[in-house]
């Protein structure tokens, strides 16, 4: 049975990833998939590291939202994109979450 769809995949809107998002879309297509979902990083209390400050798992919500809703528009024809964030679980940040998750 092939793979059809990926649904946990981080772009460059995540500290853990620097790839492209239309790049990976595009790699998607060429693999055969049909539904491929971002679930990009959005840990708001994130500790910091040696590699850095904790805002590396901060989302712009804002600019992930255009460039997704930009490349769906461009490949409706191939490809299902779906919009997904991945919230940090610390119980410290569940108010937060909850606010964020609301907007």
């Amino acid at each position: 049975m092939p793979i059809t769809a990926d649904c946990h995949l981080h772009s460059s809107f995540s500290g853990d990833s620097d790839t492209p998002m239309e790049e990976m879309v595009l790699k998607g297509i060429s693999l055969g998939l049909k539904t491929m979902c971002f679930t990009e990083h959005h840990d708001i209390d994130y500790p910091d590291s040696p590699e850095g400050s904790g805002s590396i798992f901060l989302l712009n919500t804002d600019s992930y939202l255009y460039d997704l809703a930009r490349l769906k528009e461009k490949y409706r024809d191939k490809i299902r994109l779906l919009f997904g964030v991945e919230l940090g679980l610390q119980p410290e940040i569940l108010r937060k979450n909850a606010v964020y998750a609301k907007s």
